[in-house]
């Protein structure tokens, strides 16, 4: 990852922050199903499927944090802060340039501009 930090009279504030998270989760098991038919002396089995699971699972997850304007608030502004519980999101199948219009970005990455929704 990444962090920048820029000089604002003497004092030095967050201007840009990356970082990536990998994670890799795996099954390996050996799983057998069995079908039984009961009896009075023993059981019989019928059917059996047996199978070899072997399961991995990985997350890559990257955060990007730009700032774009600072503000000094007090202890008091602080502490009565309560987060929205609702935010507007907007879903895209592709990428769209006009998306961010209007707002002070960065250029997207090539990743952004050839996202599209399978």
């Amino acid at each position: 990852g990444s962090i920048y930090f820029g000089r604002k009279n003497n004092s030095y504030i967050l201007k840009y922050l990356s970082f990536q998270e990998n994670n890799k989760y795996g099954v390996n098991r050996k799983v057998a199903l069995q079908k039984k038919k009961k009896r009075i002396i023993r059981n019989k089995k019928i059917n059996e499927i047996k199978i070899d699971l072997n399961l991995i699972v990985e997350v890559k997850k990257s955060i990007e944090l730009l700032v774009i304007d600072h503000m000094k608030i007090s202890d008091i502004e602080f502490n009565n802060y309560s987060e929205k519980k609702d935010i507007n999101v907007n879903y895209v199948n592709q990428f769209n340039k006009n998306l961010w219009k209007n707002y002070i970005t960065i250029e997207p990455t090539e990743k952004m501009k050839e996202y599209t929704k399978n």
